[in-house]
């Protein structure tokens, strides 16, 4: 890939960032609020952006660790973000997404280590080729990841 066009890659992904944190801001993607899946409503804000400095609260379920947003948006909201933005911002490259994912497994696996929570089962929804979760099968922790690109088919990877 040409330097023009992984500029032009770069200025499509900044300026999809700032139209969707200008949707979430004016309220063009609304949000709701949830309980952890457990029933538990001891949250803990462990990030308050995502990883491209978007608005995302992600929260540490304190009685049973799991990992959820809330406020998060809302079905209607989402469905929009993936038909219309999604892939704008968070482009796949093949030959470095694995190794991207499991630093970001690593990244995430530190944060448990950090907060004291050693999951017994991780699943991750929207795990793509399931590189984030190599970092926690290496740790001998059993690991499920589920995926639903447009452009492939509905996958499910178990990973033991």
């Amino acid at each position: 890939m040409e330097l023009a066009e992984v500029n032009a890659s770069v200025l499509e992904s900044m300026t999809t960032i700032a139209e969707v944190t200008l949707k979430q801001e004016r309220g063009d993607y609304p949000v709701e609020a949830v309980s952890c899946y457990c029933g538990a409503s001891s949250p803990r804000l462990v990030a308050d952006v995502d990883r491209y400095g978007m608005p995302c609260h992600t929260n540490l379920c304190q009685a049973c660790g799991l990992l959820y947003v809330s406020p998060r948006m809302t079905a209607a909201a989402y469905q929009s973000f993936y038909e219309h933005e999604y892939r704008k911002i968070y482009k796949t490259d093949d030959d470095g997404d694995d190794l991207i994912a499991l630093q970001n497994g690593e990244a995430l696996w530190e944060m448990c280590e950090f907060y004291d929570v050693v999951p017994s089962s991780v699943i991750d929804l929207g795990c793509g080729k399931g590189g984030m979760l190599r970092a926690f099968v290496q740790r001998g922790i059993k690991c499920a990841g589920v995926d639903q690109d447009p452009r492939r088919s509905y996958k499910v990877e178990m990973l033991d």
